[in-house]
């Protein structure tokens, strides 16, 4: 799936979310009618004007017509929900949704009735790219994504991201659901689906991980710091105080008159619970900390070491090693454009492997037994010159006849039953 039918896909997914939210919070959802169609209509007119380079059709994994359809329906799409909206605004809550739901079905089951091409293109292919196909497997970056692949690509910031789409729930709990939120999270989820499916689309997950490992560590320092801060000013303080109160006289408590207050050095003074950090805050953001240190080092060392050990560019070494091989022991491709002056003659084939003969002599030289003569047999090119010479016959001449140990065989006018290969082309 191309990257912008992609990005197609989680923009209508967002969409449909968060007119829902804004449905139920009666907040009018007019932005993202604008937002929709200035975008689509942008994709739409510089589609149309770079043309369609692939065979004409409607297939979604090359750039043709049905990129245009697609975003025209996502326009058209946004549109209907915002009047869908605003009919159903101030009835029941569940109208909007169960409106969608039956819109929905009619929709995919007239398109797959009436319109197979337009449901192959939206609906089916959709389905297509979620799964797995036979064929995907042998190609590599097609894979399914394991967990092995995911810890060797981000490590740490796995454990990271997963704090950030934790921060950002909470936040859109308290908020009452920014949509800035809830698109990081449908991109996120949407990204993370594709790359679990495909492992080539790890590096669309990388900009998530690093987003969202930011929006989680941004949140524990801000709930954290002031904690640390305070903890380090309370260890700093008794740190400071404890020499100089060491090396004062323990002087014994003066004794007070009945009724009489006590003396201002007997006085403690009560420590606020504001002032006190918390410790299980402080330790949460130490922690995030850490990681964090650990995450960009050890993604520092895997750049450093593959930088390091990749040969020939990145390419596979075995791969290269075919490649070598194949440059090395088969021929030059030859244009077939390319004038025959300048075109490379064809290699001559080699001639038949050696028949021994019953007579005693072999085909190609050596007799086999006390016989010193030599019989060879012709090749098409050989009987073709001397059948093409004037005043010579036109008939092929005939191999030497078995148990036969003469040199040479006289022609006689019957055809040979059996003739070397090319013989055909004789007549």
């Amino acid at each position: 799936m191309p990257t912008m039918i992609l990005f197609a896909l989680i923009v209508t997914t967002f969409t449909l979310i968060q007119f829902l939210l804004d449905y139920f919070q009666d907040r009018s959802s007019d932005y993202l009618v604008l937002v929709n169609t200035i975008t689509f209509g942008v994709v739409i007119i510089g589609t149309v004007a770079f043309g369609f380079p692939h065979p004409p059709g409607f297939d979604l994994s090359r750039y043709t017509v049905g990129h245009v359809i697609a975003s025209a329906a996502l326009i058209a799409g946004t549109l209907v929900l915002y009047g869908l909206a605003t009919y159903l605004r101030g009835r029941p809550k569940y109208y909007f949704p169960a409106a969608l739901t039956g819109i929905a079905v009619v929709v995919v089951a007239a398109l797959y009735i009436a319109l197979p091409d337009v449901y192959n293109l939206l609906i089916a292919s959709l389905f297509a790219f979620f799964g797995e196909q036979p064929v995907t497997t042998t190609v590599q970056e097609a894979r399914a994504w394991s967990f092995d692949m995911a810890w060797a690509a981000f490590n740490w910031g796995l454990l990271l991201m997963a704090g950030g789409i934790a921060a950002l729930l909470w936040r859109s709990r308290e908020k009452v659901n920014p949509p800035a939120h809830v698109f990081v999270l449908v991109w996120t989820l949407i990204i993370l689906a594709s790359t679990m499916a495909h492992v080539r689309y790890e590096y669309y997950l990388a900009v998530n991980v690093a987003l969202l490992s930011a929006v989680f560590a941004g949140a524990v320092l801000n709930i954290g710091w002031k904690d640390v801060t305070r903890f380090a000013g309370t260890a700093t303080s008794a740190a400071h105080t404890g020499p100089a109160a060491a090396g004062k006289r323990e002087e014994p408590p003066r004794k007070r008159k009945k009724g009489g207050k006590a003396p201002p050095e007997a006085r403690k003074p009560k420590a606020s619970s504001k002032d006190q950090p918390d410790y299980l805050k402080a330790g949460a953001v130490i922690a995030v900390v850490v990681v964090t240190l650990l995450f960009a080092g050890s993604s520092l060392q895997a750049n450093i070491a593959l930088a390091n050990n990749a040969r020939y560019g990145g390419v596979d070494s075995q791969w290269m090693e075919a490649l070598k091989w194949m440059g090395t022991n088969t021929p030059d491709p030859v244009s077939t454009t390319t004038p025959s002056s300048t075109r490379r003659p064809s290699p001559t084939p080699p001639r038949s492997p050696t028949a021994s003969c019953p007579g005693g002599t072999t085909a190609t030289g050596s007799p086999s037994s006390q016989n010193e003569s030599r019989t060879t047999i012709p090749s098409s090119t050989e009987l073709r010159g001397r059948t093409d010479r004037p005043g010579t016959s036109s008939r092929p001449m005939k191999p030497p006849q078995t148990g036969s140990s003469t040199t040479s065989a006289p022609a006689t006018s019957s055809p040979i039953s059996s003739s070397p290969p090319g013989s055909s082309m004789l007549r």
